[in-house]
């Protein structure tokens, strides 16, 4: 869906106060749809970058963008957008969305493993599933939210972190292996999640 579309809706709501609730509706009909956002976040930027500056960042972060694409592809994901140091990506599925996290953490490790320090590179991963608003190749809503609060704020270098809607979704399959639950509240949000195990 595009912008335009969404402007129109917009346009009624600062015509038409009264009427929130039902645009509000209306918008959620028109481009409400359930994903799996996936948010990686690289560790370590600011140091990164004042080591070595921004364009070796830069040079490092367009390589990981080309080490996880296939992989991202690989396993049914849609890379939306690239921001900052950050990847943003959406799935169907919930197991999809785990398996491809875990298979771009072991590359890397793979990676980093012939890497001199100057050219290590690390992803902090969270996964949240549920509605979003998708317009305009990108996302929005809670789920987007939960994501980057896993991915940017709690979770450390390798990490994967995953909301509890996706760690009752996953433990029905064999071969995922997690932490104990952690709950902690971030920005007035409250968020139960677990890590994946490696």
């Amino acid at each position: 869906m595009t912008k335009k579309k969404m402007d129109i809706y917009l346009e009624r709501i600062e015509e038409s106060q009264d009427n929130f609730t039902v645009i509000e509706e209306e918008i959620w009909k028109k481009f409400g749809v359930n994903k799996v956002v996936m948010v990686c976040d690289s560790t370590n930027f600011s140091q990164k970058t004042k080591n070595y500056g921004i364009v070796h960042f830069l040079y490092l972060f367009d390589k990981m963008v080309k080490l996880t694409a296939p992989i991202i592809k690989k396993n049914h994901g849609h890379l939306l957008k690239t921001s900052a140091d950050n990847l943003l990506v959406i799935f169907k599925d919930m197991r999809s969305a785990a398996n491809c996290a875990i298979e771009i953490q072991k590359k890397i490790m793979i990676y980093n493993l012939d890497a001199n320090k100057k050219n290590r590179f690390g992803f902090c991963m969270g996964l949240a599933s549920g509605r979003v608003l998708n317009y305009n190749n990108d996302v929005f809503g809670d789920t987007v939210n939960v994501a980057s609060k896993l991915g940017e704020d709690l979770a450390k270098d390798g990490e994967i972190l995953i909301e509890e809607q996706i760690y009752e979704f996953l433990k029905t399959y064999l071969g995922y292996k997690f932490s104990k639950k952690i709950r902690k509240t971030i920005s007035s949000i409250e968020v139960n999640y677990f890590k994946i195990k490696y």
